[in-house]
């Protein structure tokens, strides 16, 4: 039975709730390491269209929480899902932009709500909300696809996938040391604001670190969403 568009919301709205007070059980938050900001990953993303209003709550963050790592206009993006280390023409790769290839012009451009902050872990994130499960739709389709070919050599892909076969976010910070109460407050004061809708019309296939850096990124293969429809 499908899930009305009500409840696959307000289910989206509950885990981001319920990951913010783990967040706050556990405060301040185990600061990112140098070490792992700059470990390379591959990854499926996909990049708003429009930035101004989410850079402006960045900014407003940075001016009052200065310290942490706060993402710049090139820097910010959707993880669609992770993925295990790609080798060129490997059997992964294959596999998975034929894929990309065959799902994503089935795919209309998606608006998604931004629908306040939150604290994921030790990342500072806004709350994007997949209106009618569409994208996690999307993530679940292609992981059940990649492992009933390539089984054993995608084991891993679900650990990958992880939260993103549920909720999706654009972060915003990696916190560091020095994570104040203050902080906490203000994210949970802001958890349910309204900010923008943002449009995505692209998917891209990349290799990354995990501060998105622009001169580290390296783009495998971009899907253009609805081409077909």
């Amino acid at each position: 039975m499908m899930q009305s568009t009500n409840t696959i919301q307000k289910s989206q709205i509950d885990l981001f709730d319920k990951l913010l007070e783990q967040a706050a059980a556990t405060w301040p938050p185990i600061p990112y390491s140098t070490k792992d900001l700059s470990r390379l990953c591959d990854t499926v993303v996909m990049r708003p269209q429009q930035t101004d209003k989410l850079m402006t709550v960045c900014q407003d963050l940075q001016a009052k929480f200065p310290g942490h790592l706060y993402y710049g206009p090139a820097n910010l993006h959707l993880t669609v899902f992770g993925l295990p280390d790609l080798k060129p023409k490997d059997q992964l790769s294959r596999h998975l932009t034929r894929l990309l290839m065959s799902h994503t012009p089935a795919m209309k451009p998606l608006a998604m709500p931004v629908s306040g902050l939150s604290i994921v872990g030790n990342t500072l994130v806004v709350r994007c909300i997949d209106s009618h499960g569409l994208l996690a739709r999307f993530v679940g389709s292609c992981v059940n696809e990649l492992i009933e070919e390539l089984g054993a050599a995608v084991e891993e892909l679900p650990i990958l996938v992880g939260l993103h076969s549920e909720i999706f976010w654009i972060t915003l910070a990696r916190l560091t040391e020095g994570t104040s109460e203050q902080l906490l407050e203000y994210v949970r004061s802001r958890a349910h604001e309204q900010i923008d809708v943002l449009d995505f019309n692209t998917l891209e296939l990349v290799n990354t670190d995990w501060l998105f850096g622009k001169d580290v990124t390296r783009v495998h293969k971009s899907f253009e969403l609805g081409y077909l429809t």
